[in-house]
C-alpha cells in the first residue's frame, strides 16, 4: 500500500510538476548568443518558478518521512536533489545526489542518476577539482548500460565545454544526439554543435550545422541566430566585410526581424569597429542598446563592447567606467567573465595610468619625429604659460626663421600665421588636454612639466622614453594575462610591442607565454615543480638535510628561471644551515644575491636573516651548526622566525577546532541538518567588526599543506614581522583551511589581501584552481564549521565585497 500511495499520490504527481515546470521554463529562458550555450536548462539561464519546484520538495519529503517502507525512497531524493538544482540551491542539490551515491551504489541506474547530478551540482559551483573525479567514474560507467544515457553524455559535453576542450565536447554531444531527443532539444544541440565547429575553425561543418537549425522548426530566435552566423561566417571567407554590413542591413528590413534588431545592430558595430571605423561603431553600439527589448545578455553585452570602445579607442575612462558598471548591473552575477568585467571595472585607474603614461611619452616623441623645415636656421621649442591650466605653447625662438627659414615653413605647414601655437592645428594632441586630460580624468603628472623642458630630442632621451612606454605596456599586458586571465588581449598587446620594438628580447619572450601550446607546457613543468618543491620540503620536515642539499642541487642545475627557484634556493639554504657552521649559511645565502633581491618573498626575509646574524655573529660562531632547535637557554636563530610548529617541536602545535561530524546518512536527520544549514537563508553579514582575517581555503583534504603554510610564515617574516602575524589551519570534511590574522579592522586586512594575493601562486604548493582567498570577520568565520557553510560564505563574499 505504502508504494502505491507514494508512487501515485505523490511521485507521479511530483514528477508532473516537474515536467510541466520545465517545460515553463524554457519560455523564460534568457539565451546569451554571444557564449557557446549550455548544453541543459539551470536556474542561471531561466527564471526559478519557486512555488512549484516547493511542491516537489514537500511531496518527496512526505514520502521519505511517512513512507519509510516503501521502493521509491531513491526515486524521491532524486526529486529532491533536481528540485533544489533547479532552484539554484546547489550545495544542497550536491547534498542529495551525494546520498544517493553512496546509499544506492547497486542500483546502476539509480546510481548513474546520483552520479550525473552530483557532476552538474558541482560544475555550477564552478568545482571542476571534486567534479572531475565524479565524471571519470560517470563515464567509466556509462557502457555497463543500455538506455538513459542522454544526460550523462550531455553532461560530459558540458564538463568539456567548460574546460574549453570543445573537440572533446563535440564528441560526447554527437554521442548524446544518436541516443534520441525531442525536436526541440535536438535543435538546440544542433546550435551548440555549430558553436563548437566554429571555436574549432571548422567552419564548413559550422555552417551546415547553423544551416540544420534554420532548415528546422527551431524557435524563432535559435533560428535568427544561426542566419546571423552563417551570414557572418560566409562573410569571413568569401565576402568583404562590406558585403556583410550590406546583409546585415538587409535583415533590418524584414519585419519578422524586428525584435532582433539590437543583435544586427551589434554585429554591425563589431564589423565597423574591425575596420577602425570607431565613431560609426559607437552609433552601432548605442542603437544595439536602444533597439534592446528584453536579453539582457545582449544588452550588458552592448554595454561591454561600448565600455571596451571607449577604454581602448577613445581612452575616456570615465565613460568606459559608467559602461562597465552598467554591464554589471544587467548581467547576472553567472555571466562567464563577471569576475574579470568586476576586475576591470575596479581596476580601470590602474590600466588608465598606465596608457596616459603612454599617451605622454608618445607626446613628447613627436617633434623629435617631425619633419624637418631647415636644421640650420629652425629651432622648435616650447614653453609653459598659465601654470594653472597647464596650456603648452609652441613658438619660433630663432629670429632668422622667420626670413631664411620661411619658405621652407610654408612648403612644410601651408599658409599659417607665424604666431604661438601655430603647430597646435596639426598636433592638437599637444595641448591642455593632453597632459591634464578631461576625458581620462587623470591630473597631469607631476614629472610632466620637468619632461617638457627635456623633450627626448637625442638618441639617448628617445631611448629612455621608448623604455618609459615599454614597460607601461610590459605593465599593462602582465595585468590583463595574470589578473584578468584575458590571454587574448595580453596577446595583442604583446604583438603591439613586438611591432614596436621588434629587437626587444623581453617581448619576444613575454609574447610567447601567451602561446597556448607553450602556455599548457608551462602549466605541466609548473605542476611539476610543485610536486618537486613538496618532496624536497617533506624531506627537510624529515630532518633529513643532505638530501634536501642533493635534491635541490639537481633540480637547480636545470637552470634558475623557474617561478620556484628562489625558494628552492632558500630551502637548500636552510638545510645547511641545519648541517653546517655559519660561515656555510652565510654563503648560501650570499651565492645568488640577483636570485634571492629580485624575489617578492624570499628577498625581504634574506636580508632580515643577513642583518640579524650580523647583530648576533659571535655566538652564531660559537656553534657547530648555525641553525639549532633552540631551548630556553640558546640563542634563537632569529628569535624564531625560521622556526614554525612543524619544524620546531618545542613549539606548542596549532590549536584546531574540532573536526564537524559528518553528515549522518539517515534520511530525515540529512533533512534536518541541511535545513538547517541552508533553507533559513545566510546566516552571515558584513557588519564591521574589530578582528578580521585573511583566509585560503584548499579544496583538498588529501593534500599536505605543509609547504604552503611555510610560504606563507616566509611573506609574513619578510613583510610582516613587526606585527606578529600567525597562520593557523582548521580542516573540514572536503576542504582545509589556513587563516592568517588577526586584523584589527578591514582596511588592514585588504592591504595585507592586496599584497599576498599576487604572490599566491608561488606561495602555494597545490594547482592554482584548487584554492579560493577572501577576508572575512571573525564573528562570520567563528560560523563556519563545515563545507557546505564555507562554500555558502565564498558565494556571501563574492556578492558583497
Amino acid at each position: 500500500m505504502q508504494n502505491i500511495t507514494a508512487k501515485y499520490n505523490y511521485l507521479y504527481n511530483a514528477n508532473l510538476i516537474l515536467k510541466n515546470y520545465e517545460e515553463t521554463s524554457n519560455d523564460s529562458y534568457s539565451t546569451n548568443y554571444q557564449q557557446v550555450l549550455p548544453i541543459y536548462l539551470t536556474t542561471d539561464t531561466a527564471v526559478a518558478h519557486t512555488q512549484a519546484l516547493d511542491k516537489i520538495i514537500e511531496k518527496a519529503r512526505t514520502v521519505i518521512a511517512e513512507k519509510s517502507y516503501n521502493k521509491y525512497m531513491a526515486d524521491s531524493y532524486l526529486l529532491l536533489a533536481k528540485a533544489y538544482f533547479f532552484k539554484g540551491n546547489y550545495f544542497l542539490s550536491l547534498e542529495y545526489y551525494d546520498y544517493v551515491v553512496q546509499n544506492y551504489a547497486a542500483d546502476l541506474p539509480i546510481y548513474l542518476m546520483g552520479l550525473d547530478g552530483s557532476a552538474r551540482s558541482l560544475m555550477q559551483l564552478q568545482n571542476l577539482v571534486h567534479a572531475n573525479p565524479i565524471l571519470d567514474t560517470l563515464e567509466a560507467k556509462l557502457p555497463e548500460v543500455k538506455k538513459n544515457k542522454v544526460n550523462p553524455l550531455a553532461t560530459l559535453a558540458q564538463s568539456k565545454i567548460i574546460k574549453g576542450e570543445f573537440g572533446a565536447a563535440i564528441i560526447y554531444l554527437q554521442a548524446a544526439l544518436k541516443e534520441g531527443i525531442g525536436k526541440n532539444q535536438k535543435n538546440r544541440w544542433y546550435y551548440i554543435l555549430a558553436q563548437l565547429y566554429e571555436a574549432e575553425k571548422n567552419y564548413s561543418k559550422s555552417l551546415y550545422y547553423y544551416k540544420k537549425v534554420e532548415k528546422s522548426n527551431a524557435p524563432f530566435d535559435l533560428y535568427f541566430n544561426a542566419l546571423l552566423n552563417r551570414v557572418k561566417l560566409n562573410g569571413s571567407g568569401k565576402e568583404n566585410k562590406k558585403s556583410i554590413a550590406s546583409k546585415l542591413e538587409a535583415l533590418m528590413k524584414e519585419d519578422k526581424n524586428r525584435g532582433f534588431l539590437d543583435q544586427i545592430y551589434n554585429q554591425l558595430a563589431i564589423i565597423t569597429e574591425e575596420n577602425a571605423g570607431y565613431s560609426q561603431a559607437e552609433k552601432y553600439y548605442q542603437r544595439a542598446i536602444k533597439e534592446n527589448i528584453n536579453n539582457q545578455y545582449q544588452k550588458g553585452f552592448s554595454y561591454l563592447q561600448l565600455a571596451e570602445l571607449y577604454f581602448k579607442q577613445f581612452k575616456n575612462y570615465p565613460k568606459a567606467k559608467v559602461y562597465f558598471d552598467s554591464a554589471l548591473t544587467i548581467l547576472p552575477k553567472n555571466y562567464p567573465d563577471y569576475e574579470i568585467i568586476l576586475k576591470k571595472g575596479k581596476n580601470l585607474e590602474y590600466l588608465s595610468k598606465h596608457y596616459a603614461i603612454i599617451a605622454q611619452q608618445e607626446v613628447l616623441q613627436k617633434p623629435a619625429k617631425l619633419p624637418e623645415v631647415t636644421e640650420e636656421t629652425m629651432q622648435f621649442s616650447f614653453d609653459l604659460k598659465n601654470q594653472s591650466s597647464n596650456n603648452v605653447t609652441f613658438y619660433f625662438s630663432n629670429p632668422t626663421a622667420l626670413s631664411q627659414g620661411f619658405s621652407d615653413f610654408k612648403k612644410q605647414w601651408g599658409n599659417r600665421k607665424l604666431a604661438d601655437n601655430w603647430r597646435q592645428s596639426i598636433h592638437s594632441t599637444i595641448s591642455t588636454n593632453t597632459f591634464n586630460d578631461n576625458s581620462s580624468g587623470l591630473p597631469l603628472n607631476p614629472d610632466a612639466e620637468q619632461q617638457l623642458t627635456t623633450l627626448p630630442l637625442t638618441p639617448e632621451l628617445l631611448a629612455a622614453s621608448d623604455d618609459i612606454i615599454l614597460e607601461a605596456y610590459l605593465e599593462i599586458a602582465s595585468y590583463y594575462q595574470y589578473d584578468l586571465k584575458d590571454q587574448a588581449e595580453a596577446a595583442k598587446i604583446y604583438q603591439l610591442l613586438q611591432e614596436k620594438f621588434p629587437e626587444n628580447k623581453k617581448v619576444a619572450a613575454m609574447q610567447k607565454s601567451t602561446d597556448p601550446v607553450l602556455s599548457a607546457k608551462r602549466a605541466e613543468q609548473e605542476f611539476d615543480l610543485l610536486r618537486k618543491y613538496n618532496l624536497a620540503f617533506d624531506t627537510y620536515e624529515k630532518r633529513n638535510y643532505k638530501k634536501v642539499i642533493e635534491d635541490v642541487n639537481t633540480i637547480l642545475i636545470a637552470g634558475t628561471d623557474n617561478a620556484f627557484a628562489a625558494q628552492f634556493s632558500y630551502l637548500k639554504a636552510l638545510a645547511i644551515g641545519r648541517t653546517y657552521p655559519i660561515d656555510s649559511l652565510i654563503a648560501a645565502f650570499k651565492n645568488n644575491p640577483s636570485l634571492f633581491d629580485h624575489d617578492p618573498i624570499i628577498g625581504p626575509l634574506v636580508r632580515s636573516h643577513l642583518a640579524y646574524i650580523q647583530q648576533h655573529l659571535v655566538q652564531f660562531k660559537a656553534r657547530t651548526i648555525a641553525i639549532v632547535d633552540t631551548d630556553a637557554s640558546e640563542l634563537p636563530f632569529l628569535d624564531q622566525h625560521l622556526l614554525n610548529s612543524s619544524l620546531n617541536p618545542s613549539l606548542p602545535k596549532t590549536q584546531r577546532k574540532a573536526l564537524p561530524s559528518p553528515i549522518v546518512k539517515k534520511e530525515e536527520q540529512l533533512i534536518n541538518v541541511v535545513k538547517k544549514n541552508i533553507v533559513a537563508g545566510s546566516v552571515f553579514n558584513n557588519t564591521p567588526s574589530n578582528s578580521y582575517y585573511f583566509v585560503i581555503a584548499v579544496t583538498n583534504t588529501s593534500t599536505t599543506l605543509s609547504s604552503s603554510r611555510f610560504g606563507i610564515g616566509q611573506f609574513n617574516r619578510g613583510n610582516y614581522a613587526d606585527i606578529g602575524l600567525k597562520h593557523r589551519l582548521i580542516e573540514f570534511d572536503n576542504d582545509q583551511i589556513i587563516y592568517v590574522g588577526n586584523f584589527s579592522n578591514f582596511e588592514n586586512v585588504k592591504i595585507y589581501a592586496d599584497g599576498i594575493t599576487p604572490q599566491l601562486q608561488q606561495i602555494m604548493k597545490v594547482p592554482a584552481n584548487s584554492y579560493n582567498s577572501f577576508i572575512i570577520s571573525k564573528e562570520n568565520f567563528e560560523k563556519i564549521n563545515n563545507t557546505i557553510l564555507l562554500n555558502e560564505y565564498i558565494e556571501f563574499y563574492k556578492n558583497n565585497f
